[in-house]
């Protein structure tokens, strides 16, 4: 039998309100909108053209509306497009944060509760390479795979039981590919500390899951909204489906396939690991469970078993937490080329096969963590959220873990048209 263990990729996007939003910038005024097309169900290109000409923030690209962040003036834009409709998500965002209450200027080495608050990125490095020296029965070294386009190192760092962990299989985690998406990072970190805070309690569950388990934990992969949409680069079906050219586009999918630093860092080090049984992105907003295929409606080989794993994740959630999180395929949502989800599950596991390295195909799951569409708050997720949003995600995963591990997909290649 194999076992299993964790790399968990840490990836250094805002990691704090501080890093992501200067003091001086503010957001008086300013609104979140849902832009949809009036007697159709669908946004169409024309819709994405005429926003795209306007150069606004674009939070979500859903398949029937847009959340897009306005002020004043460009509200009124776009109540002038033809057949748009428009409505009010987030009245006053500067609002909002403020109501949030960051207190970004307190130094996090002073809070007893590292979840107490969102992190500066320097004080979760140190934080990380105190928790390997620690606990280094378990815990591995922080390595650099790379640097960000701003130079930032991408860490990566394993989680698994002592002993020969070259047959163990892995669960890849990663989080923080998209910069404001804080809420990500902060539960990577919880489920990192979690996994190793329940081995040395000797919960026999989590001995069992990493005494059969490598989690790989990646973490630093893009700490600004500057540049390429990381989940647009990537060599699967690129530059085709909800993604763009003009790099004024939240979707710009770069210049080339695998174009950015990051991309290419979390490639290389991804194809090296044996046996990948499930891969994790975590993101925000929305609650959705996403499991290939976004280039195409078509299903994969391996849709039914996706449909049933999506679909635990999710249940496993709502019995922690009681929040409803949605299992679908990513192109239920909408088309989607260049993801990470699909290279997982298909020119990664080609890449692993030339090079002689064995193993299934992967579940591979993007999770879309809190807030709820209906609660309105987009990207603006407070700290008192980061504990319970870890908290029903590190049971889910656990969960997930455990299935990948016994249950592994079959392995081989699929025809990337399939």
């Amino acid at each position: 039998m194999y076992t299993i263990g964790y790399l968990l990729l840490f990836s250094a996007g805002a990691a704090s309100l501080a890093t992501a939003m200067p003091s001086q910038t503010r957001f008086n005024g300013q609104q979140v909108v849902s832009l949809s097309a009036t007697g159709s169900d669908k946004v169409s290109t024309g819709v994405w053209n005429q926003v795209a000409g306007l150069d606004l923030d674009v939070w979500k690209n859903a398949a029937d509306h847009l959340h897009i962040r306005v002020d004043a003036v460009e509200r009124k834009a776009l109540g002038l497009l033809p057949g748009m409709q428009v409505k009010t998500i987030v009245d006053d965002i500067q609002r909002l944060v403020d109501a949030k209450a960051y207190a970004p200027n307190t130094p996090s080495s002073q809070k007893s509760d590292w979840f107490s608050e969102y992190r500066q990125l320097e004080d979760i490095y140190n934080w990380l390479y105190q928790m390997a020296r620690d606990h280094a029965d378990i815990v591995s070294e922080p390595i650099s795979i790379g640097e960000t386009i701003e130079g930032r190192q991408i860490l990566q760092l394993r989680v698994t039981a002592p002993g020969d962990a070259s047959k163990r299989k892995r669960i890849w985690m990663q989080s923080l590919i998209h910069a404001r998406e804080w809420i990500s990072g902060s539960t990577l970190q919880y489920v990192f500390n979690s996994l190793v805070s329940g081995y040395n309690k000797g919960e026999q569950r989590i001995k069992n899951l990493l005494e059969k388990v490598v989690f790989n934990r990646e973490y630093s992969v893009n700490g600004t909204v500057y540049g390429v949409d990381l989940n647009r680069n990537w060599p699967d079906h690129w530059a085709l489906k909800s993604s763009s050219k003009n790099p004024k586009y939240a979707i710009f999918h770069g210049p080339a396939a695998a174009s950015s630093r990051e991309v290419q860092a979390l490639m290389a080090a991804y194809i090296k690991e044996p046996n990948v049984v499930g891969a994790i992105d975590l993101h925000a907003y929305s609650q959705l469970i996403l499991y290939p295929y976004g280039w195409t409606n078509a299903t994969s080989p391996d849709d039914a078993a996706y449909k049933r794993m999506g679909q635990q994740i999710a249940d496993n959630i709502y019995k922690q937490s009681g929040k409803t999180y949605t299992s679908q395929r990513i192109s239920d949502m909408y088309l989607a080329s260049g993801c990470v989800s699909d290279w997982w599950y298909g020119p990664a596991v080609e890449a692993e096969i030339k090079a002689g390295i064995p193993g299934p195909r992967p579940y591979a799951f993007g999770i879309e963590l809190r807030p709820a569409e209906t609660e309105k708050q987009g990207f603006i997720v407070g700290p008192e959220e980061i504990r319970p949003t870890g908290e029903e995600i590190y049971s889910a995963l656990v969960h997930f873990s455990e299935e990948a591990e016994a249950n592994s997909l079959p392995s081989g290649l699929i025809s990337p048209d399939s």
